[in-house]
């Protein structure tokens, strides 16, 4: 697919495996495409996760990053709720 449109985004977590956890759970996002208007990847480098998105158009980049977005808030909540 030829993008027109791309965002990335580095997520920093410190001495934590959330970054890992998080890439796992978003694995099965990735390989199901519901729309050939965005395609997405998310990856984990230590205590680093980094978001990768493209789309055709921005409405598909905004629609795509809100999704993935509250994927990790989601995990990010869970985690402080379980710690808590």
């Amino acid at each position: 697919m030829e993008s027109k449109y791309s965002i990335g985004l580095e997520m920093v977590f410190g001495a934590s495996d959330l970054p890992l956890r998080i890439a796992r759970i978003a694995e099965p996002e990735e390989k199901v495409s519901f729309t050939k208007r965005a395609s997405a990847s998310i990856t984990s480098n230590k205590d680093v996760l980094t978001l990768k998105i493209s789309a055709n158009d921005r409405a598909a980049l905004k629609a795509s990053f809100n999704s993935y977005f509250k994927l990790i808030s989601l995990c990010c909540d869970l985690k402080e709720g379980l710690n808590d």
